[in-house]
């Protein structure tokens, strides 16, 4: 942090530029979406925010490809980590998985996979920092990358490229959260997101490998045994001034069932796939509404799960849980068009697709 506030693109190295335009660009719509406060002492518009981001991603990509044929930094990596969440940001999913393979494609070069490389690449890095520090930093870019790679991955339904089933990318990431400043809950959470991620890959790989004819019932039987040890793991839901224990309880109650989705949406309507699902997709509807006189950024990453809950209760419109179906379908629009990000929501076509039908059948949402 202290390196990037003194910003001076005459005498900051590339890598050190790429992190800061990379910041900047993914972090100031999101500040204008969903914390304007920030800009209290310099007025933004929406208009603004777009352009002063466009204009630092063209930095950012500039910089990118004059640093690509450079030996690889640790605050390089984590800078193309950064342009993967200004993309998840602006929608521009298209191109998530290009930059997190440039992210990988660093990390193997850096041999972050390793607690051996991790000690060499912050060796590189500290300059005068403590490298133990910067080894902690390492860590927790791999660990950065490895959410972003299970999300890339299952947004674009394409082979993972970090591959924690080695043993020592294992042995660093389940070492834990690491002691950066911050509470316990928000510690707690990045072990949460990181035990989501692992059964939401073992989901993939055992339920959507199309080499296999037909998967076994034990190895259902033993994800489900492991996403039920996982809902028990899960705070309970209680009042909170703590930001970070609304999000553990909230943002993870939320993955939970949709992993059960996940689980169970290709062996519909098998019936107690089908009960499966119907249980997730209440409960998800259930948890966004009990969320939304706090929500915050993190429903973004929990837009996913409202498609899965919007997707079963569509299944069911035309069944005998019509009216439940229908419920749950206006509950969840009102609560996408109650965010900040309600004007952009109007315009993605699933959300236009669930107002079309919800008209059918005499519902409103406006």
């Amino acid at each position: 942090m202290n390196r990037l506030m003194e910003f001076n693109p005459e005498t900051m190295p590339a890598a050190d530029q790429f992190l800061y335009a990379s910041i900047i660009c993914q972090m100031v719509t999101h500040a204008y979406t969903w914390h304007p406060k920030v800009f209290t002492s310099m007025p933004m518009t929406k208009a603004g925010s777009r352009r002063l981001a466009s204009q630092y991603y063209a930095y950012a990509k500039h910089l990118l490809s004059t640093l690509y044929f450079e030996p690889p930094t640790l605050v390089a990596c984590h800078a193309a980590c950064n342009l993967v969440l200004y993309h998840l940001e602006s929608g521009q999913t298209a191109v998530l998985y290009i930059y997190s393979g440039i992210a990988v494609r660093m990390a193997a070069a850096l041999q972050l996979y390793s607690p051996k490389g991790i000690e060499r690449a912050a060796k590189a890095e500290a300059g005068n920092l403590p490298v133990v520090e910067v080894e902690e930093y390492g860590r927790s870019v791999l660990w950065l990358l490895y959410f972003l790679d299970t999300a890339a991955s299952h947004l674009h339904s394409r082979p993972y490229e970090v591959r924690p089933d080695e043993p020592e990318i294992s042995s660093i990431l389940s070492q834990g959260p690491f002691p950066f400043n911050g509470d316990a809950h928000q510690h707690l959470f990045q072990w949460l997101e990181y035990q989501a991620c692992a059964i939401t890959r073992t989901i993939r790989k055992t339920c959507f490998d199309s080499s296999v004819e037909q998967i076994p019932y034990d190895a259902i039987a033993d994800i489900e045994h492991r996403l039920t040890a996982f809902g028990v793991s899960l705070p309970p839901l209680e009042a909170t001034d703590s930001v970070w224990n609304l999000r553990c309880q909230y943002v993870h109650r939320i993955k939970y069932q949709g992993l059960w989705i996940l689980l169970h949406q290709t062996y519909l309507p098998a019936p107690i796939s089908d009960k499966r699902c119907t249980d997730a997709a209440l409960a998800i509807v259930d948890l966004f509404e009990a969320w939304l006189p706090h929500i915050d950024c993190y429903f973004r990453p929990c837009v996913h799960e409202l498609r899965q809950a919007s997707d079963i209760l569509l299944y069911h419109v035309e069944g005998p849980l019509k009216t439940i179906a229908l419920d749950g379908l206006e509950k969840l629009v009102k609560v996408v068009l109650q965010t900040p990000v309600h004007a952009i929501a109007r315009t993605r076509p699933f959300v236009q697709r669930l107002q079309q039908v919800l008209a059918l059948h005499g519902r409103t949402t406006d």
